[in-house]
């Protein structure tokens, strides 16, 4: 069987460029929710504090963890923009 040919540089160069959309739309959907979760984990957060809690929230290890996620889709977002404007 003969392997498929390659593309030539400017279908190649389309063809990252059609790459890199599609995970710019994947990574806005990601970051949305990710920052949705993100705003809920922190209203329970204030509950937990306004309602006399002394010792830490529970759920802040998985609070700090998606804001590390959510500064890493963030820098990736950006990485793939800045790739993506600076050619035009």
């Amino acid at each position: 069987m003969n392997p498929a040919p390659t593309p030539f540089p400017a279908e190649h160069a389309a063809n990252r460029a059609d790459g890199a959309e599609a995970r710019m739309s994947a990574l806005k959907i990601e970051i949305g929710a990710l920052f949705a979760e993100i705003a809920a984990l922190k209203a329970e957060m204030s509950a937990w504090y306004a309602g006399g809690q002394a010792q830490r929230f529970p759920r802040y290890p998985l609070l700090a963890e998606r804001e590390v996620k959510l500064s890493r889709l963030d820098s990736e977002f950006k990485q793939l923009w800045d790739a993506h404007h600076a050619k035009q």
